[in-house]
């Protein structure tokens, strides 16, 4: 973390003790990370956090789909079947 020459300056300058300087280095030896408390503020985002979370994007692109469908769809679904019709009552 913090670099020995830098607590070496520290001690130099007055900032720190040369004991808070010793126990900066073996706190920093022991290699246990330190836990922080998590903010209440922080949210836990998960890309997927389970399997029904494909279910459901399954089910929006299907239900997106279905909308696109219904609005561009169907008037050129109407078009067709109204040139088809036309083009029956023509033959008889």
């Amino acid at each position: 973390m913090v670099a020995t020459e830098i607590l070496a300056q520290g001690v130099e300058q007055g900032i720190i003790t040369a004991e808070q300087a010793q126990r900066l280095r073996a706190l920093e030896n022991a290699g246990e990370p330190l836990e922080l408390p998590a903010s209440p503020d922080d949210e836990q985002l998960r890309f997927i956090s389970g399997f029904s979370d494909v279910f459901v994007t399954i089910g929006l692109a299907m239900f997106l789909g279905a909308i696109a469908v219904a609005h561009y769809g169907a008037g050129r679904y109407a078009e067709a079947r109204s040139a088809a019709e036309a083009a029956l009552r023509s033959r008889s």
